[in-house]
C-alpha cells in the first residue's frame, strides 16, 4: 500500500487533537502520514508521485502556474532531470530567479519541516531565496525527528558531511504573530515526493 492510499483511503483511526504542540507524542499514526499532515498544516503544497513520469507531470503543472518565472537550481543532477523540456526557464543566477528548486537532506515527520544543508541552499539563507521553492524528495528521506536527520548526517564520512544545517517549517505568513513564528520567512513551498519504498 503506497503513501497515497494510506493518506486518502478509509482510515478508522482517529487522532487526539487536544494534545498541545509540546506534549509527548503518543500518536501511532505512521511516520509518512504524520509528515504529510504537518507539512500541509504548515502551508506546504504536497504532490505525491509513484513514478518519475508523475513527478515530471507535477512539475509541468507547477511551471504552468509560474509560466513567466525563472528557476534557479544549484543541483545540476536535478536541473538535468527537469530542464529537458524547460531549459529556457532555468538560470544560474539567484538574482534573476523567482523560483528556487532543490532537494533536501530529510523530511521531519514530527513537525512537518524540511531539513536543508549547504548542499541544497547554494550558500544562501532561507530569507535570501526566491518566493517560490520546489523541493524534490523521496519517501525514504522521511524521519521522525530532527535528531534522526542529524544522526543520518553525522553517520556519513567526515568529508561528506554538509555544513549550515537548518530546518524550514513555516511556509505561509502566520496570522498569530507569537514568539514561535519569530524568524520565519514565508515562501510558497511545493514538495514533489517520490515513492521509493515499496
Amino acid at each position: 500500500m503506497g503513501l497515497f492510499d494510506k493518506l486518502f483511503g478509509n482510515s478508522k483511526e482517529k487522532t487526539d487533537t487536544h494534545l498541545g504542540a509540546f506534549a509527548p507524542n503518543n500518536d501511532h499514526t505512521p511516520m509518512d502520514e504524520r509528515f504529510v499532515v504537518n507539512f500541509k498544516n504548515n502551508g506546504g503544497i504536497f504532490v505525491y508521485c509513484d513514478t518519475m513520469k508523475e513527478i515530471i507531470d507535477a512539475f509541468d503543472g507547477i511551471v504552468g502556474e509560474n509560466l513567466q518565472e525563472k528557476i534557479c537550481c544549484p543541483n545540476l543532477e536535478i536541473e538535468h532531470i527537469f530542464s529537458e523540456h524547460y531549459a529556457r526557464f532555468f538560470t544560474n543566477s539567484f538574482e534573476h530567479a523567482s523560483v528556487f528548486m532543490t532537494d533536501c537532506e530529510y523530511l521531519i515527520a514530527f513537525n512537518g519541516s524540511i531539513l536543508f544543508s549547504s548542499n541544497q541552499l547554494g550558500g544562501k539563507r532561507l530569507n535570501e531565496l526566491p518566493e517560490t521553492i520546489i523541493v524534490f524528495a523521496k519517501t525514504s528521506q522521511i524521519v521522525n525527528h530532527i535528531s534522526d536527520g542529524l544522526r543520518g548526517i553525522n553517520g556519513r564520512p567526515k568529508e561528506q558531511r554538509p555544513s549550515n544545517i537548518t530546518t524550514f517549517q513555516n511556509f505561509e505568513k502566520r496570522k498569530d504573530n507569537n514568539f514561535l513564528s519569530y524568524g520565519s520567512c514565508p515562501r510558497k513551498m511545493y514538495l514533489l515526493l517520490l515513492e521509493d519504498l515499496t
